[in-house]
């Protein structure tokens, strides 16, 4: 089993490597900065329109009656990057769809709804998966042998939504569950190329490409690619992608963001087994959206170290703890779960509490 942070610190090696290369081969950089350009030209438009709280006031009939579309100013995007898949380099083509006017629906509109299911969703196909290896090579992370062993052992025909889903492959928590126990689910991923190499892996899942929203409205958030995050006071850490509203770079692009609850209406409202939040440092945020009397999770791995540390402002790990803890679930601890630069555990299991009585759920002792 693998954990996210040693892919983290890949990650980072892998950046040095680019710096080293930039230094030694000015063609390489000059390379380099031309594609960061066209990115930031592509993905950064300055046409797209948001709208304040009045002008919402005047729109949302109009969305209503129907007299004007949610397409309505959409701009789709394109962008490239090079990604690798097996042992080849591919040229991977990623979209961003925004639609404006959305922006203007809270989070329990029926229109929203229809528009994530119709227009966003796109559902896999469990014949013909896609890996980029032998489905036996690969390496799944350790909350999923925690939840296996100790929570759901058999249990067959379960759904999973998946916040952070990456490519759909590597250290995909929900994988082991689909592949063995015939799951399905929700793979949620904010980045554009990372969402396509999802596709390919053609899972038996709904896919969306969206940031999960920090307010009751969709919303347009920064998405940094490569940001740099202080786990403690002057030492910093290269991150996995995520939202930031502070720690901004070039390498950035502006995503609609849904809100979490949208995208559960649009899939049916359906009881959740399990929840995978692992949005680098947006968990809070997301979480403090949710109705929780309106929606149905049993059970969820989240990602909590990293909380208030990243670009989103306000909370902390304690914080997050205890505001789930507040809503029914018991927090116990994951297995092997210290991230040795942060000191801190990386991923909390929250277990609602008449699950862990009807399960008799017993590992390890629970931290409330």
């Amino acid at each position: 089993m693998w954990n996210k942070i040693e892919m983290k610190r890949w990650h980072r090696l892998f950046y040095d490597q680019l710096v080293r290369r930039w230094k030694q081969n000015i063609v390489f950089a000059a390379a380099t900065i031309f594609f960061l350009q066209f990115l930031i030209v592509k993905l950064h438009p300055s046409e797209v329109q948001e709208f304040n709280e009045a002008q919402c006031a005047d729109i949302y009939p109009k969305l209503k009656q129907g007299l004007i579309s949610v397409n309505e100013g959409m701009r789709t995007l394109v962008g490239h990057e090079l990604k690798l898949i097996g042992e080849k380099e591919f040229d991977v083509t990623g979209y961003t769809v925004k639609r404006p006017l959305l922006n203007c629906l809270d989070q329990e509109d029926e229109l929203l709804h229809r528009t994530i299911k119709e227009k966003y969703f796109v559902k896999g196909n469990v014949s013909g998966r896609g890996f980029s290896k032998p489905y036996e090579e690969l390496k799944h992370p350790y909350q999923t042998q925690d939840l296996l062993e100790l929570v759901f052992k058999e249990l067959r025909n379960g759904f999973y939504v998946e916040a952070g889903a990456w490519d759909s492959e590597q250290m995909s928590v929900s994988l082991l569950f689909e592949v063995g126990f015939n799951w399905t689910g929700i793979l949620i991923e904010a980045n554009p190329w990372d969402h396509q190499l999802g596709l390919l892996r053609n899972r038996n899942a709904l896919y969306l490409n969206t940031c999960l929203g920090l307010t009751v409205r969709p919303q347009f958030s920064d998405f940094v690619f490569t940001p740099a995050v202080e786990v403690k006071e002057g030492q910093w850490m290269a991150s996995m992608g995520g939202l930031s509203e502070t720690l901004l770079n070039p390498d950035s692009i502006k995503l609609q963001c849904f809100p979490f609850y949208s995208i559960l209406m649009a899939a049916g409202n359906p009881t959740v087994n399990l929840l995978i939040l692992d949005i680098e440092g947006a968990e809070f945020a997301v979480l403090k959206t949710i109705p929780w009397n309106k929606v149905d999770i049993q059970v969820m791995t989240i990602e909590t170290d990293l909380i208030g540390k990243a670009g989103i402002s306000g909370g902390s790990q304690e914080e997050a703890r205890e505001f789930i803890i507040s809503k029914g679930y018991t927090l116990f601890k994951h297995r092997n779960n210290i991230n040795p630069v942060t000191g801190l555990e990386n991923n909390d299991l929250f277990i609602r509490n008449d699950i862990v009585k009807k399960w008799n759920i017993k590992f390890p002792e629970p931290l409330n």
